[in-house]
């Protein structure tokens, strides 16, 4: 019986093709190297024979896996060979598809069915294994590298760099690149933009810094703002706006690094970003009160500054956790106060400011080592150690700055705003005992996770974007970051990416803003 499968080429005819076409390159190595050509000209034309090696190989394995579609397809329905009919047309007979190698055409095997009472043509290799040919014409690893790219460039730049890596056999535009990127990225749900539990246990056993009072690991939360310029309405007026990001990391306990556990970021509201770190909680990707099983129970701290909502609305969703208020927050009020003409006092701005965060942070006892040549036998001399002094029980640093402020002149400027930011943060201002439990009292792990997370792609001149397009970019940083980015590609079924494909528009409601703008843009970024 004569199926598609028979009309592939045999793999002998293919290892025919393929000594031909390597014989013609070695051919044309040695013309090459015989007219003295340089190292970087060999290397060129060794790459355009392997790629033209690979689109041949590639297009053999693609027609035979189409040609097994089509016969699985005529066996299932029960159709006789006289009964079909192979077609070969240009409307049915060969796909064209964009891959890593460059363009490759190959046979669809779609077939005309003429034993019911009407002529049906069937495609079953379109339906089924290139079910995104549809919509898009790349294949599925260059649609991974173009998300990939888009999520680290700008759209143009991308272009270029798959240009550029490929020796210009991908040639997709960055139009195409941004729309490939954009819809892959509304597929990632929020608990891969997190480590899984086994990850983390194992990052919470060997690698956390642990609490010195419970001997539990630290594990760190944080939630800030920065600005973005984003359409906000159809009037096509970019306006900077605050995108609110979450982050969750420990810190190493040999090299103090940061290490990321994960984080999100969002175009949407305080209500928004409290609603999401409520569905991580409910999901038990991180679990409310530490417990991560197995014996394992960590200590949560969330270190922030004193915006008011981050202490009402995100720190009771996780009982039992350690609220800290940033140090460097509660240093910009006591610089003001540092440069104010009328403080008291005759030490300089600077030696003020140091004075007295020495003694609230507990740093009055420090030394500084003394650095001994090598060789010398001379002995070091001791160094004390920090908060050695310190009595930890008795001194609360809220209360110390509370007596500060009492001894500095009302008219003096910012004394007010310090007072008041210290009484509303005074719990969360125990730094003494922080620190001697070993936690870190600055968030300066979210201030970074800015820049890596958002700005090195998103802030750059002239960028403005639209909310879709931002909680797709997010997405696809925080997958990475989280380093689970093959991990989800290895688990999203063709299924899924043909789905996602057939839409109308990649613009639904993925993100907390349901603005749709009548037009489109051409993406400057």
């Amino acid at each position: 019986m004569t199926t598609c499968r028979s009309l592939t080429p045999s793999p002998d005819q293919i290892k025919v093709v393929m000594a031909e076409l390597i014989g013609s390159s070695i051919a044309r190595l040695s013309e090459l190297a015989s007219s003295r050509a340089t190292a970087r000209v060999l290397e060129l034309a060794v790459w355009e024979a392997g790629l033209e090696l690979c689109r041949s190989l590639l297009a053999f394995g693609l027609s035979a896996r189409a040609a097994k579609a089509t016969d699985d397809n005529i066996a299932e329905r029960g159709i006789s060979p006289q009964h079909v009919r192979v077609r070969s047309d240009a409307a049915y007979g060969a796909m064209k598809l964009m891959t890593t190698f460059g363009e490759v055409t190959f046979a669809s095997y779609a077939y005309r069915d003429t034993s019911g009472p009407a002529v049906v043509t069937r495609s079953p290799a379109r339906e089924t294994v290139f079910a995104l040919h549809g919509k898009c014409r790349s294949s599925e690893l260059l649609i991974e590298w173009e998300a990939r790219l888009a999520g680290l460039h700008p759209y143009r730049k991308a272009e270029g760099l798959l240009a550029y890596f490929t020796h210009g056999a991908v040639t997709n535009e960055d139009t195409t690149i941004q729309r490939h990127a954009i819809r892959i990225a509304h597929l990632i749900d929020q608990k891969w933009l997190y480590k899984d539990k086994a990850q983390i246990l194992e990052v919470l056993r060997n690698h956390a810094t642990v609490d010195t009072k419970t001997n539990r690991p630290i594990v760190y939360w944080s939630c800030d703002a920065h600005a973005l310029r984003r359409y906000v309405n159809e009037s096509w007026t970019p306006q900077w706006k605050m995108m609110n990001g979450l982050r969750v990391w420990c810190v190493d306990r040999k090299t103090q690094a940061i290490i990321h556990i994960g984080g999100e970021f969002t175009c949407g509201d305080a209500k928004y970003i409290t609603e999401r770190l409520r569905l991580l909680l409910e999901a038990e990707i991180m679990p409310a009160n530490g417990d991560f099983g197995d014996g394992l129970m960590a200590q949560y701290v969330f270190v922030a500054d004193g915006m008011p909502w981050l202490q009402q609305h995100l720190v009771p969703l996780l009982p039992g956790v350690i609220a800290i208020t940033d140090a460097y927050h509660l240093i910009e009020y006591m610089a003001v106060v540092a440069n104010a003409p009328g403080r008291p006092g005759t030490l300089s701005p600077k030696c003020w400011l140091k004075q007295q965060t020495d003694l609230i942070f507990g740093k009055a006892d420090a030394r500084e080592p003394i650095h001994v040549r090598r060789g010398h036998r001379k002995t070091k001399r001791a160094v004390t150690p920090r908060n050695a002094a310190v009595d930890v029980e008795t001194k609360h640093s809220g209360r110390m700055l509370l007596e500060l402020i009492a001894n500095l002149p009302e008219r003096c400027a910012g004394v007010q705003e310090l007072r008041s930011y210290v009484e509303q943060n005074m719990d969360r201002m125990d730094y003494l005992s922080f620190r001697a439990r070993g936690f870190q009292i600055g968030s300066g792990a979210m201030e970074s996770f800015h820049r890596t997370g958002s700005q090195d792609r998103l802030k750059r001149p002239g960028a403005k974007w639209l909310p879709e397009t931002l909680e797709g970019m997010f997405r696809l940083r925080m997958l990475e970051l989280a380093g689970r980015w093959d991990e989800w590609w290895r688990s999203m079924p063709v299924s899924a990416l043909a789905e996602r494909f057939t839409t109308t528009s990649y613009r639904t409601r993925t993100g907390p803003e349901a603005a749709k703008p009548k037009r489109r843009s051409r993406a400057t970024t």
